[in-house]
């Protein structure tokens, strides 16, 4: 069944690492923006040890019948109070990890453009034909204009340091004991 909010599905999977019974859960999508952009897919269940296993669960289970399976609205309404809470957390230490790596990508281009200038200065200084010197005195001007464009985008990247969520799916997961 598909939703405005992603789609609803039941699935069912045998295993002895979670007690036998229905698991609601939520998948969202996040794309992460700032200095490098991703996107990650997002689970959310009150079970923590379904969220761990989610991949390798998904990956052996099997279509079961919705309608019977699907737990009430209700259970989906503490689910993404629970995804917000994930969410916000995540949010803050992401927008904290895009300050900390902008900082440390600026400090390194100041130092490669300080020592870029001081070369370009040198030649300058030491240029004996009035060609080369103007030519050097365009290249540090192209220099600075390079250094200053890029700043600018590591400022803007910082300042859009955000993760976008939208919930792409949603529905449980009938866990039923493994023969063994």
């Amino acid at each position: 069944m598909v939703l405005k909010d992603g789609f609803v599905t039941c699935l069912k999977v045998k295993s002895n690492e979670l007690p036998a019974g229905t698991y609601p859960f939520a998948i969202h999508q996040w794309t992460r923006k700032g200095v490098r952009e991703d996107v990650l897919l997002q689970p959310v269940s009150r079970e923590p040890k379904l969220v761990e296993l989610f991949p390798r669960i998904i990956a052996e289970a099997v279509s079961c019948d919705e309608e019977v399976a699907v737990p009430p609205i209700a259970d989906f309404d503490a689910l993404e109070s629970d995804h917000y809470a994930l969410f916000a957390r995540a949010r803050a230490q992401h927008q904290e990890r895009e300050r900390e790596l902008v900082a440390f990508q600026k400090a390194s281009l100041e130092t490669s453009h300080r020592a870029r200038a001081a070369n370009l200065g040198e030649m300058i200084a030491n240029a004996g034909n009035e060609k080369i010197r103007l030519m050097r005195t365009v290249e540090l001007q192209n220099a600075e204009t390079d250094f200053r464009r890029r700043m600018d985008q590591l400022d803007l990247a910082a300042s859009q340091a955000d993760i976008l969520s939208h919930q792409i799916a949603r529905g449980a997961v009938v866990i039923t004991a493994a023969a063994g």
